[in-house]
């Protein structure tokens, strides 16, 4: 008898034909050959919901680069330690530094640089129009790892949704062939008591 996945899957192609298989194993073939091939079928589709995203944050990129300008900021006080339970050197924390705008007039505010930058060390920054510090602009590269885990998002949420209906195709068929084996064995008991 053959125990592997793919043994028993071979063995339910055999089903469909047996005349021994009972009308829930068809039925459970069925459900696991149409969600296999809706799984199939969902690639074009994850592909087409990844291209949508990354087409979408390809805007939102240009845009943000389009709005914020790269400028460099003076730290005016040392940037403090990272927490001793911190291991990595490099932990942004928050500190004071001052900035020059595009006007040309000066900005203190609050940025995040490494634990332990020293009092006036030069940090890049990004500022949106207003001047304020924002994250730096989305790029090409950010925008096409935003499109593939879109896809495959989308088609591992899909197959995981078939995987459930399958399963719960299979609790169900599993009950009614219980219930039918203890009809059988009932049934079985009663002639063997006629007799």
């Amino acid at each position: 008898m053959n125990t592997t996945w793919l043994g028993r899957r071979l063995t339910w192609l055999g089903a469909w034909r047996n005349p021994l298989a009972r009308s829930s194993d068809r039925i459970e073939l069925a459900a696991v050959a149409v969600a296999l091939l809706l799984a199939l079928l969902a690639i074009p589709v994850a592909l087409s919901v990844g291209s949508t995203a990354r087409a979408d944050a390809l805007r939102a990129a240009a845009a943000q680069q389009a709005t914020r300008t790269q400028t460099t900021a003076v730290l005016l006080v040392r940037a403090p330690d990272a927490a001793p339970s911190e291991v990595q050197p490099a932990t942004p924390v928050t500190v004071n530094a001052v900035w020059r705008l595009p006007d040309g007039s000066d900005r203190t505010g609050v940025i995040t640089a490494d634990a332990g930058t020293p009092q006036g060390a030069h940090v890049p920054i990004w500022t949106d129009p207003a001047g304020n510090p924002v994250q730096p602009p989305l790029t090409a590269s950010n925008a096409t790892g935003l499109g593939v885990a879109a896809a495959v998002f989308a088609w591992v949420g899909f197959v995981a949704a078939l995987a459930l209906l399958c399963w719960l195709a299979r609790f169900a068929l599993d009950r009614a062939r219980a219930a039918a084996w203890t009809r059988e064995w009932a049934g079985l008991g009663r002639d063997l008591n006629r007799s």
